[in-house]
């Protein structure tokens, strides 16, 4: 069964101060990145680094379900 999930990493922040946001896609243990044109900042994750910005965890939702119907 293929798992998915939106993430940022951590490590590959831009100059501006943003993140990448990436759709991690699993699959029999093995890990894929997915990326996706949307950006986050500071104010739209935790300390955590988990994304709590509802229109980008909507837009991720609308896209994880997407790739679901593909599989």
């Amino acid at each position: 069964m293929a798992t998915f999930k939106a993430v940022i990493k951590k490590d590959n922040k831009r100059v501006d101060g943003t993140w990448k946001v990436f759709i991690r896609f699993t699959h029999e243990r093995k890990v894929r990145f997915i990326p996706t044109s949307m950006y986050v900042t500071k104010k739209d994750i935790t300390s955590s680094f988990k994304i709590k910005n509802a229109m980008i965890i909507e837009h991720c939702d609308s896209l994880i379900n997407e790739y679901r119907k593909r599989i």
